[in-house]
């Protein structure tokens, strides 16, 4: 059994996000999100550690986070995507995050960590 090292919990809402990599760029959409990352549901290949940066249009807010992250791990069964975690982030931004994930907990039953 893996080791359940997550500290933020997780909130499942459905938020496109634009990605780029080395070599291009796409778009997917998360299952969930935290304070800490998501996990992005694409069947785009990732390698683990994989630099990559995400475009996230915050709903309700009219501003694009450009939020440099990392692939931590991913999936291709059932669940195809990669966990994502944040990389560091001007306070601004992880504000403007962190408020937008404390609405989600508001307002999202089922909140977890998991």
């Amino acid at each position: 059994m893996a080791l359940n090292t997550r500290i933020y919990p997780r909130h499942q809402v459905r938020i496109e996000v634009r990605y780029r990599i080395t070599g291009g760029a796409s778009s997917a959409a998360t299952f969930d999100i935290s304070r800490g990352g998501l996990f992005l549901e694409t069947s785009q290949k990732f390698t683990t550690g994989q630099a990559l940066t995400l475009e996230i249009s915050l709903p309700g807010k009219g501003l694009v986070l450009d939020i440099p992250a990392r692939v931590i791990h991913s999936h291709t069964g059932t669940r195809k995507g990669a966990g994502i975690e944040f990389g560091p982030l001007p306070a601004r931004d992880r504000r403007l995050l962190d408020d937008y994930i404390a609405q989600l907990a508001e307002a999202v039953e089922g909140t977890k960590t998991y």
